[in-house]
């Protein structure tokens, strides 16, 4: 595995935000969109909760920190009434106060969203973020949305429900495993990208991704990635952005032109 190669390609993502300035016609968010659907050979950072180290995850400030930082995409938890959703977070944050916080700045990943999706189509219309927002553990979607469904390696028949999967074209497909040793990890990476979707982990939770979190692994930040990197994975769910990207990215995160303060007059 060519580590150079992949954190060059990772780095120049993580320079989108100014890039972007460049055409003022096209935001940060339809780049990363065109991205996560147009190449899978590029690492992009899900914020879980946004930047939940710093803040109460799914407030309005551990988003605007994911953003600051460089996250591609936010990995939001949606909760009460189907008709006026929230964020999981300890304050009131609407689905539309969220949603508006990453308008044109970053892809937006919403969690359990079954309940939720007459609200979240009324809600992203109404906020101009339908090309944002991403259907996570869900096996299908309307075209305007992205979509990740969720695969566990280790069950049974898994390959040909993979399979089926893929023929709905999944932006990416969580793969969640046991063991970096499973025999069938080579074969589901290799079908993913071949069709087109990239492989996403949630190393949130060591049962999900082989073991690799910092957790167990003395935060070595790169004892951590690299074995996911060289097994496939290209989105990264993390509860632990900022090491990640500086790993990606060694150095200052550029921010959005439209978020730097502005010079006064």
């Amino acid at each position: 595995m060519n580590y150079r190669k992949f954190y060059t390609l990772s780095a120049a993502i993580l320079c989108l935000g100014f890039l972007a300035g460049c055409r003022p016609d096209i935001s940060r968010a339809d780049r990363l969109r065109d991205l996560i659907v147009e190449s899978n050979d590029s690492i992009l950072v899900v914020a879980a909760g946004g930047d939940a180290h710093a803040c109460a995850p799914n407030s309005r400030e551990a988003i605007q920190k994911a953003i600051d930082k460089g996250a591609q995409m936010v990995f939001l938890t949606l909760k009460g009434n189907p008709e006026a959703p929230m964020m999981d977070t300890d304050g009131d944050v609407s689905l539309a106060e969220a949603l508006d916080i990453c308008r044109g700045k970053i892809l937006v990943a919403l969690a359990n969203p079954q309940p939720y999706l007459l609200s979240i189509a009324e809600t992203a219309s109404s906020t101009a973020t339908e090309g944002q927002v991403v259907l996570y553990d869900v096996d299908a979607a309307k075209e305007a949305f992205l979509f990740i469904p969720i695969v566990d390696i280790d069950e049974p028949e898994v390959m040909d429900r993979l399979s089926r999967l893929l023929t709905y074209n999944p932006a990416a497909v969580e793969l969640t495993f046991g063991s970096l040793d499973n025999p069938l990890l080579p074969e589901a990476v290799a079908l993913i990208k071949e069709q087109g979707s990239r492989v996403m982990v949630d190393t949130t939770n060591p049962a999900l991704c082989g073991g690799e979190t910092d957790s167990v692994r003395g935060q070595d930040v790169k004892a951590v990635y690299e074995p996911l990197i060289k097994m496939g994975a290209t989105v990264i769910l993390s509860d632990g952005i900022k090491p990640l990207i500086n790993m990606l990215h060694p150095g200052s995160i550029p921010r959005h032109p439209q978020d730097r303060p502005q010079p006064k007059n």
